[in-house]
C-alpha cells in the first residue's frame, strides 16, 4: 500500500522515494538489479542496518522487500532531511515547519558540536561491531525531530574481516573487463585511501 509522493534520489544503483503507507510517511530505497553485485549490495545494507540499529545514532529499518525483481528497504522519513541539506542551506538555517507554524533558527556552535558527537557515536558503534562504513558524509546523516543525527546509507559498509580478504580480479563493469575501483564519495575519502588507489 505504498503511495509515492516524490523521488528523493535516483541513480543507476538505487531509487529512493518518499511516500506514505496509510498515514505514515516513509522512505523506500529500491535497489536496481543492474549487475551481479546489486543483490549483494542490497543484502549487505539490509543486514548491516539490522546489526547496527541497536544504536540511536544508526538508522533503524522498518522492513525489507525481497520479491524479485523488487529488492528494497523501507525506512523512516526524516522531515528535516540530511545534515548536508541543513549545512548547505543558505545561511545554514534550519527551517522548521509543522502544520501552519513555521520558524527558523541559526544552527549554533553547540548544535554543531552535538551533531558531530552524534556522528562520532554512530561511527564508534560501527567500529565496536567491526564494521567499516566507507561512505560517511553529511548527506548520509539524517536529522531527527529532536535534532539527533542518525547515520544511514550503509550500502558500502564492510566487516573488518571481509575488508582484509583479497578482491576478485574482475568486479564486473562493461564487458566484464577488470577495473580499478574504490568505494565511497571522492571528496570525503581519507587521503590514505586515495593514495592506495592511485598506486
Amino acid at each position: 500500500n505504498f503511495k509515492e509522493i516524490q523521488t528523493l534520489h535516483d541513480t543507476h544503483r538505487t531509487k529512493i522515494t518518499h511516500g506514505k503507507i496509510d498515514d505514515d510517511h516513509v522512505v523506500f530505497k529500491r535497489f536496481r538489479i543492474v549487475d551481479e553485485n546489486a543483490i549483494e549490495r542490497f543484502e549487505n545494507e539490509a543486514n548491516l542496518l539490522n546489526v547496527l540499529s541497536s544504536s540511536a545514532h544508526v538508522l533503524r529499518p522498518l522492513g525489507s522487500i525481497r520479491e524479485p525483481p523488487i529488492y528494497g528497504i523501507m525506512l523512516p522519513y526524516f522531515h528535516f532531511g540530511s545534515l548536508g541539506m541543513i549545512l548547505h542551506a543558505p545561511g545554514s538555517k534550519l527551517k522548521m515547519s509543522e502544520g501552519s507554524n513555521s520558524s527558523q533558527f541559526q544552527i549554533s556552535r553547540k548544535a554543531r558540536i552535538c551533531a558531530a558527537r552524534d556522528v562520532l557515536c554512530a561511527v564508534a558503534h560501527c567500529h565496536e561491531q567491526e564494521i567499516i562504513i566507507r561512505d560517511i558524509k553529511p548527506e548520509n546523516v539524517f536529522v531527527s525531530q529532536d535534532f539527533v543525527m542518525v547515520l544511514a546509507d550503509l550500502e558500502l559498509g564492510i566487516s573488518v574481516e571481509r575488508s582484509q580478504q583479497p578482491l576478485p580480479e574482475h568486479r564486473g563493469g562493461p564487458a566484464s573487463k577488470p577495473r580499478l575501483r574504490f568505494e565511497g564519495t571522492p571528496s570525503y575519502l581519507a587521503p590514505e585511501v586515495i593514495v592506495a588507489f592511485l598506486q
